[in-house]
């Protein structure tokens, strides 16, 4: 699930539609990688799964969460894992609430063998997302059950509520980035049990300056560094970014920027720095953090709307020296799959600096796809990928067949 403010959505739409002419360098064909496709766990009678995230342990236990999908469109939360990604079990999910029992799992991730997850579902008078967390909490590995963490409704929704992004984590705990109507926000937790707003921070927040907007987040040298944009207008964007060791007190980090609409979308440690991708007018961008601030490296694809659907990134992950980051798609009109031939993988070996599409893995070739995740795995990576029929995981390792 994708969990985006209409105005944010708006101000896509506007940008990617118009005016922009600039273009990636063109990529080489699509490199094939030897994809298996996972077989998860049969879902109920009468229901099938919808896997959309996933989250991979120190330990190399795998997590995958989404849905179980009615014939009528009605949700539950689903969970799955896997301690050598052959053999898959079904996590235990306990929701209490009354939105928590109807939750689709949206984003994971893991520490110290602890699993948090992230749930919407959209209720109320305006059809908002409700928003809540959930943890393993029991013997741990497959025996564990994911359990809902009850939060007050302003946690995470309230007048003040614009979106609740990805979730991260790192040696202090856990770090959940998203926006609120005084602009970009985290929420805290050090064991997933529960999580702490920081709205209006110095810095972090919008303040007296222009609007800030915070994606996704990533913990690196001693602090956790969020990515995301500034905007001082509706239709102009400029990456930015900020630091903090605490999660509470903020720094600006420098951003270099194009001439256009710029942000970033996703970011994730590599080779002892980080990698964030983002869009860059109509193609997609990467930034490398180096010690003075992030540096534009290499582009790819592009952000302009196809047929009603708007590509965006929806995962960047990290494995040995490789990277591989997902494209989804938004539909105007209510379908958000893919557009027929459009890459939905993108693989780079050299930090970021040049990307190749990947071929698409077996058998989903059926016309319109969207990557909704993927995370790296000892020597390779996980992909939830939606072909337009249904969803599938697929791991691959090893180098290019």
């Amino acid at each position: 699930m994708r969990v985006v403010s209409g105005i944010a959505a708006l101000v896509t739409i506007l940008v990617v539609t118009t005016g922009c002419t600039t273009h990636a360098t063109p990529e080489p064909g699509p490199v094939i990688l030897d994809w298996r496709e996972v077989t998860l766990p049969d879902a109920p009678a009468g229901e099938r799964n919808a896997p959309r995230a996933a989250a991979v342990c120190a330990d190399g236990r795998v997590y995958v969460v989404g849905a179980y999908v009615r014939a009528d469109g009605s949700t539950s939360p689903a969970a799955w894992t896997s301690p050598d990604l052959q053999s898959w079990a079904t996590v235990p999910v306990s929701a209490s609430t009354f939105y928590g029992v109807q939750h689709e799992l949206y984003g994971a991730t893991c520490r110290d063998g602890t699993l948090v997850a992230l749930g919407a579902k959209p209720g109320g008078a305006h059809g908002n997302p409700r928003i809540s967390s959930y943890r393993t909490v029991g013997a741990g590995g497959a025996a564990a059950a994911l359990t809902e963490v009850p939060a007050p409704f302003e946690s995470f929704g309230g007048a003040d509520a614009v979106n609740v992004g990805r979730v991260s984590s790192g040696p202090p705990g856990f770090l959940i980035s998203g926006n609120r109507r005084t602009g970009a926000a985290v929420w805290l937790s050090p064991d997933g049990g529960g999580f702490d707003i920081v709205e209006a921070a110095p810095v972090l927040s919008t303040g007296t300056g222009p609007v800030t907007w915070a994606q996704d987040a990533a913990w690196t040298d001693g602090a956790w560094v969020v990515v995301g944009a500034t905007a001082a207008s509706p239709l102009h964007r400029d990456a930015a970014s900020w630091r903090s060791s605490d999660g509470r007190t903020w720094a600006t980090l420098a951003a270099q920027n194009g001439p256009g609409y710029d942000e970033m979308d996703v970011v994730t440690p590599h080779a002892d720095t980080l990698i964030a991708l983002g869009q860059n007018d109509a193609t997609f961008q990467a930034w490398r953090l180096d010690p003075g601030g992030w540096v534009m490296t290499g582009r790819f694809g592009s952000t302009r709307a196809d047929d009603g659907r708007i590509p965006s990134l929806a995962g960047l992950a990290s494995s040995g020296d490789t990277l591989l980051a997902a494209v989804t798609f938004t539909g105007i009109s209510g379908d958000d799959t893919g557009t027929v031939g459009v890459p939905v993988l993108w693989r780079s070996t050299d930090g970021g600096a040049s990307w190749s599409p990947v071929a698409a893995p077996p058998g989903t070739d059926t016309g319109r796809q969207r990557g909704d995740a993927v995370v790296g795995t000892a020597g390779g990576f996980l992909a939830v990928v939606d072909d337009g029929t249904t969803e599938r995981v697929f791991v691959t390792t090893g180098p290019p067949a």
